[in-house]
């Protein structure tokens, strides 16, 4: 069984379901994001922001909390889109 096949016989969403967009899409999306010069900005703002996160976490000693877990990981999600954004520009 596939995971998809798995995941709808769970009653839920199905990858290929959500990789097409969902209506609560628009709740996620920044109203500030028209192109790719502001996708650009967004991005960079939202990197920034889980950088000085991360680093305050980490001046704490709070690298065994949960939450500086999510903020680790969202923090390499955003920079690896990030840099291949940049190289995807040729910036």
């Amino acid at each position: 069984m596939s995971i998809d096949e798995e995941l709808k016989a769970a009653g839920l969403l199905t990858v290929s379901e959500i990789m097409k967009g969902q209506p609560i899409d628009g709740f996620q999306r920044h109203a500030g994001v028209k192109d790719i010069e502001t996708f650009k900005q967004w991005l960079d703002m939202r990197t920034e922001e889980m950088l000085r996160m991360k680093a305050r976490l980490t001046i704490d000693g709070k690298e065994d909390s949960e939450m500086f877990e999510w903020v680790y990981s969202h923090c390499a999600a955003f920079n690896e889109v990030r840099i291949n954004l940049n190289a995807a520009l040729g910036s």
